[in-house]
C-alpha cells in the first residue's frame, strides 16, 4: 500500500492547497535579505487568477494533501510542499509527475536565493538561463529563470 499518491486537483482541494501554500510560501524567500509578509493565496488576486489558468496535481499522504504543482502551458508556476512533509521526497514526486506531463521543454523561475529549490531543479536536469524579478507582495525578488530542454 502506497502512502504518498499523486492526484489531479478538483476544487474542493481548494483550502487544503492553499494551506500548503501559506505554510510554505516564505520558506522561498528564507534567503533574501528583504522582509516579507504573507499574502495568503485565498487574498492574492494576482496568484489566485493564475492559479485558476493552471494544470494543478496534489500529492497526498493518507488522503491528506501535503503538496502540490500547478503549471501553465510550459511553465511549472508553483511546487509547494507542507513543511510537514519536506524530507520525504515528495517535491521531487510532484516535479516528475509534472515531467511526465508536459512533452517539451520546461520553464521554472526560482528565488535566486532559494539554493535548495535549485538543486532539485538542477538535479532534474533545468539549467540556469538567466534572471527576471518580479515581486511578492510589493517586495522585489529576483529569480533564477531555469530550462529543461527536451525538444
Amino acid at each position: 500500500m502506497t502512502i504518498l499518491a499523486i492526484r489531479p486537483y478538483r476544487p474542493a482541494d481548494f483550502p487544503a492547497v492553499a494551506a500548503v501554500y501559506d505554510a510554505a510560501k516564505l520558506d522561498e524567500f528564507a534567503f533574501e535579505s528583504a522582509r516579507f509578509t504573507l499574502l495568503p493565496l485565498a487574498q492574492d488576486t494576482e496568484r489566485l487568477a493564475a492559479f485558476a489558468q493552471c494544470d494543478v496535481i496534489v500529492c497526498t499522504c493518507y488522503d491528506a494533501i501535503i503538496g502540490f504543482a500547478a503549471w501553465c502551458g510550459d511553465t511549472l508556476r508553483a511546487l509547494f510542499v507542507a513543511p510537514t512533509a519536506r524530507g520525504r521526497g515528495v517535491g521531487r514526486m510532484l516535479l516528475e509527475a509534472v515531467l511526465a506531463r508536459l512533452p517539451g521543454d520546461v520553464r521554472v523561475n526560482v528565488a535566486a536565493s532559494n539554493q535548495v529549490a535549485q538543486g532539485l531543479y538542477r538535479s532534474a536536469g533545468f539549467v540556469a538561463t538567466g534572471t527576471v524579478e518580479q515581486a511578492y507582495n510589493g517586495v522585489p525578488v529576483v529569480y533564477t529563470a531555469m530550462l529543461l530542454a527536451r525538444g
